[in-house]
């Protein structure tokens, strides 16, 4: 059985990015992740994480920065 949530290093081995990297799209709030408490392991949903990430990914190698990256996804935009 597959769990709904997954932490920071198996999304890191589900998409092939560097924890790192990663941990500094938490930070951007670039993915979607939630934390119990303030000393708790933050949680990433499966599919909206995963997807998310595939969007950066897919932004990024279209050339845009991380701040346009974060206007596109504010506004739910995804056109490349």
């Amino acid at each position: 059985m597959i769990s709904e949530y997954i932490s920071i290093g198996e999304l890191a081995r589900i998409t092939d990015l560097r924890y790192g990297t990663l941990k500094y799209y938490t930070e951007s709030n670039l993915i979607p992740f939630e934390q119990l408490d303030e000393n708790l392991t933050r949680r990433y949903p499966r599919e909206a994480a995963v997807e998310r990430v595939e969007t950066i990914k897919s932004l990024k190698k279209s050339g845009l920065s991380i701040a346009e990256i974060r206007k596109k996804i504010a506004k739910k935009v995804y056109k490349i």
